[in-house]
């Protein structure tokens, strides 16, 4: 006889339980109503700070775009035409992740002081602070521009990005303009989610790399080239594959989980 969903839901929880009581931890009970609770929304609309640094860094962006259009054909020399774009957006995410670099950093002590003093509980409930939702609005501003001119230039970005990579960025600035509100207005994996703002503290050596790989003159040092690569694999390793294991431990710990 096929056993019934509730008789397997109830085995599935009776052997998780077992396991977690030789571990020595509590599991609570599973409940749909409580998923369904943690997984809600815990606030009626974006609050005033993340829709200030929207709105503050897609006007930034914005002119970043112009500024570039204007000057940059005084820097970039022999550019071929099909290039061009691709410099263009680049600049504009170079000037974005200069601009949030110091400011991204004293949110960071503090959350990192947050996890510190509460990696026994649940790190999944920190709760978005001011300062958080505007930095994550601030960098989802620079995506809302960077999206808006995959759409407009498409064409003469995908010639340059090929076909995966233009999909693979359009899907990462999609998904992140659709899930990270919802992640801090539900108030679920906060850190994650500024985590990945944070991350973009290595982007000015990415970004000065592909500038510096595009010019028909600066590609052609070989010393420059040397150091702005060092620089970049020394920020993204710090900054990006040092904190991986951080989250891989946590999102393995079963307390981490109420359901």
């Amino acid at each position: 006889m096929k056993p019934s969903k509730n008789r397997e839901k109830y085995s599935v929880e009776l052997e998780v339980k077992k396991m977690a009581s030789v571990m020595g931890i509590s599991v609570p009970s599973f409940g749909w109503k409580e998923v369904s609770h943690e997984l809600s929304f815990k606030e009626d609309s974006l609050p005033q700070p993340f829709i200030d640094g929207l709105v503050h860094n897609f006007c930034f962006s914005v002119g970043a775009l112009v500024l570039s259009h204007i000057f940059s054909p005084y820097i970039w020399g022999d550019l071929p035409r099909n290039k061009q774009t691709i410099w263009h957006t680049t600049v504009q995410a170079f000037a974005n992740s200069v601009l949030i670099f110091p400011q991204v950093w004293p949110t960071a002590i503090e959350t990192a002081k947050w996890v510190i003093a509460n990696y026994d509980g649940y790190l999944w409930d920190m709760k978005p602070n001011a300062d958080i939702y505007y930095l994550v609005g601030f960098l989802l501003g620079y995506m809302l521009v960077d999206t808006l001119a995959m759409v407009i230039w498409w064409k003469d970005i995908m010639a340059s990005m090929k076909l995966p990579l233009y999909m693979q960025m359009f899907g990462h600035h999609v998904l992140s303009l659709v899930l990270w509100p919802y992640a801090l207005t539900s108030h679920c994996v906060v850190i994650p989610v500024f985590y990945y703002v944070f991350t973009e503290v290595s982007n000015p050596f990415l970004n000065i790399q592909a500038l510096i790989d595009m010019h028909p003159k600066w590609s052609q040092y070989y010393t420059l080239q040397s150091m702005t690569k060092l620089a970049f694999f020394s920020a993204f390793f710090i900054v990006r594959i040092i904190p991986a294991p951080f989250f891989i431990v946590a999102l393995m710990l079963p307390y981490q989980y109420r359901h």
